[in-house]
């Protein structure tokens, strides 16, 4: 019994560290990566653009809002983010909305509770079971609220890549220097 617990231990470990590194593998400018270049050349509302390539110290891009191809200096950009994707929040607005929807209808419930008097077939007889009627309406509503909300939100996740040109010199034989650059 305690080998298995020191197994699931083990897994549990190892996929929680497999699953930060994978989340630190930095972010890299490749042509058709989807970014956010912050520069004063840049409108606000022409931040996101596609890269289209890399020449020396310059950005090739393409803004989504915008599209003409445009080319920038490295020594101009004052931040770059790369998207790590877009998604929905489904799930997430499915359990806020139940959570809240319970709560809510658990309260609505209580708070109006009155006694049945006469013939009460599936009216609650206390003010718990009012209370317990009520989270499950509410919680039904706020589930179908809170999916479709989630559904309609996307957002995106953005990682910060390092725009300070690397500049790399090496022999490439017979006499001949390569030069060569990474961000």
């Amino acid at each position: 019994m305690r080998s298995q617990s020191s197994i699931l231990i083990a897994v549990a470990v190892l996929g929680a560290s497999v699953s930060s590194v994978d989340a630190q593998t930095p972010a890299r400018l490749e042509s058709g990566a989807r970014v956010r270049l912050v520069a004063p050349a840049i409108p606000v509302g022409e931040q996101i653009v596609r890269i289209e390539g890399t020449a020396n110290d310059t950005l090739v891009f393409r803004s989504e809002r915008y599209p003409v191809t445009r080319s920038l200096a490295l020594s101009e950009i004052s931040s770059v983010d790369v998207s790590l994707g877009q998604r929905r929040r489904t799930a997430r607005g499915a359990l806020i909305g139940l959570g809240t929807g319970v709560m809510a209808g658990a309260i609505v419930g209580y708070m109006t509770f009155e006694p049945c008097e006469g013939w009460c077939m599936f009216e609650p007889t206390t003010a718990g079971g009012s209370a317990a009627w009520g989270g499950l309406g509410g919680g039904l509503l706020g589930l179908v609220a809170g999916t479709t909300i989630g559904f309609l939100t996307k957002t995106e996740r953005w990682q910060r890549v390092h725009t300070r040109t690397t500049v790399g010199v090496s022999p490439a034989g017979g006499g001949v220097i390569a030069v060569s650059h990474k961000f």
